[in-house]
C-alpha cells in the first residue's frame, strides 16, 4: 500500500511538473 501511494505521488508530481512546463511554454 505504501509502495502504491508513493508511486501515485510520484507519477503526480511528473504529470504536475509537465503541466507547469506546458503552461510556462504556452
Amino acid at each position: 500500500m505504501g509502495e502504491f501511494t508513493d508511486k501515485v505521488a510520484a507519477a503526480g508530481n511528473k504529470v504536475a511538473g509537465n503541466v507547469k512546463e506546458a503552461v510556462g511554454k504556452a
